[in-house]
């Protein structure tokens, strides 16, 4: 008996269901990657993960607001065409605008090579008292120049520099002695800078100087040099030293200048330059010339960063208290 062949019968449910449940997975691994995706790039909260180290990493990105320029961001920016020099603690003491009375001491220098004998180096229109009487060389300078002035104006060979530059040794034996009140270590005489004026007409009595007849053209001119008159009448209360007409001190033109023409004393203007600042600086006129003078504190340990003008001349001194003047030509 014969055989009947069986017919396959297709089964598309069949197929539609495979179909569907493998679109569905495909679905599911697309959703599974970009899940994972994001969550590479998330901010390291989630849990098994370490991320601390991405916020001092040296070649992460900074947080907003901080500095990675090597300064403290809180200090103050130098202005535009200023740069700074460091200055070491000890030049505080040291330059043309230091102060020495009865509150600060002078600091002596490891050596003196600047100072000159003032009969050796002067010119022959003014008198020395001696051989041994000194000044720093370069406020010599200047004085020999003021005195020149002073004479080609007067004709006049009185003027004679009766007292200069003292060592530690001379002030102590001074003081000692009692031809001086003043203690070793707190006279300006130590500096170089200060000196003292006689007038010996030839044939007459000599005597302090004093600013009358044709002598006041010394204390007319003398700002024009950069000298002051260290102890003016008025201000003893503030110097420590009565009134001298015949002492003076270099400090530089442009404070020479300033310091005269507001009746000042040095103790006065060094006080005062602390209100000036790089950013608002004192503005001098002097001897055809404009100058910038500000002040910079003195760090309490260490150097101190001073800002200076990268483009035209200036000089720093300390004020032998508790920082460093600045001074710009700017002409």
């Amino acid at each position: 008996m014969a055989q009947k062949n069986k017919r396959r019968v297709v089964r598309y449910d069949r197929i539609i269901a495979v179909a569907v449940i493998f679109i569905i997975l495909i679905v599911l691994l697309v959703s599974c990657i970009s899940s994972c995706g994001e969550g590479g790039s998330s901010d390291g909260s989630s849990s098994g993960t370490d991320n601390s180290s991405a916020s001092t990493d040296s070649g992460g990105s900074a947080p907003e607001g901080t500095d990675n320029s090597g300064t403290d961001s809180s200090a103050p920016a130098d202005p535009a065409g200023y740069t700074s020099v460091s200055m070491n603690a000890d030049a505080v003491y040291t330059g043309d605008l230091i102060v020495v009375n009865k509150d600060y001491a002078y600091h002596f220098p490891d050596n003196e090579d600047n100072l000159v004998s003032i009969y050796l180096n002067k010119l022959s229109t003014y008198q020395a008292k001696d051989w041994d009487t000194m000044l720093d060389k370069d406020i010599l300078t200047q004085f020999n120049a003021l005195m020149d002035g002073y004479y080609k104006s007067t004709h006049n060979v009185d003027i004679m520099v009766i007292s200069g530059y003292r060592s530690k040794a001379t002030q102590e034996s001074m003081h000692t002695s009692k031809t001086s009140e003043v203690a070793a270590g707190y006279t300006e005489y130590h500096t170089g800078m200060n000196f003292d004026l006689g007038i010996f007409p030839k044939g007459k009595n000599s005597y302090y100087y004093k600013a009358e007849g044709d002598y006041k053209w010394i204390s007319d001119n003398m700002p024009s040099y950069g000298f002051i008159l260290r102890y003016p009448e008025d201000k003893e209360t503030l110097t420590g030293v009565k009134g001298k007409s015949y002492k003076f001190r270099y400090v530089g033109v442009p404070h020479a200048a300033y310091i005269t023409e507001n009746s000042l004393c040095l103790e006065e203007y060094l006080e005062a330059l602390k209100s000036y600042n790089p950013e608002k600086p004192l503005n001098v006129e002097a001897g055809g010339k404009s100058y910038r003078i500000y002040y910079v504190a003195a760090s309490k340990s260490g150097s101190t960063d001073v800002s200076v003008p990268t483009d035209k001349p200036y000089t720093i001194s300390g004020n032998n208290m508790d920082g460093f003047i600045v001074t710009v030509e700017m002409n």
